[in-house]
């Protein structure tokens, strides 16, 4: 299994995020059972505005999107700003939309939200079941 994490925190490398420790938290469950992860910086990334795949020379998206497909499992980190997104992750989610607009990209965007709403489910049920305690303050 792959997971892929695009860090959509607004300061570049190697400048501390505080993006990246959640990031990191999260990302660390899946690589403790043996998932490989593979980590985007979007700021470090010549990532070009539009909705295609490739947007032509110089764009750094094309190699994240590759990841995103091969991935079972995306990680998308952002700060939020008066409730609202980076500006790295909202240039993301406008590349994105390109994955929505094949045939191949709504069956991975379908299969993904199935699987989404199947372990959104198994969760709640076993939480409801088995109530998970507050963290120790």
């Amino acid at each position: 299994m792959r997971a892929v994490v695009v860090n959509c925190t607004l300061k570049s490398a190697p400048e501390p995020s505080n993006t990246e420790t959640p990031a990191d938290v999260v990302a660390g469950e899946p690589r403790a059972r043996g998932v490989g992860i593979t980590t985007y910086r979007v700021v470090d990334e010549n990532i070009l505005p539009g909705v295609q795949t490739d947007m032509g020379q110089g764009d750094g998206w094309p190699r994240i999107h590759r990841s995103l497909l091969d991935a079972e499992i995306p990680i998308v980190a952002t700060p939020t700003w008066v409730g609202h997104p980076s500006s790295p992750a909202q240039r993301v989610i406008e590349r994105m939309d390109a994955i929505l607009d094949s045939e191949q990209g709504r069956d991975w965007s379908h299969k993904t939200a199935r699987a989404m709403a199947s372990n959104l489910y198994a969760v709640a049920e076993a939480l409801a079941a088995q109530p998970v305690p507050a963290p120790p303050e």
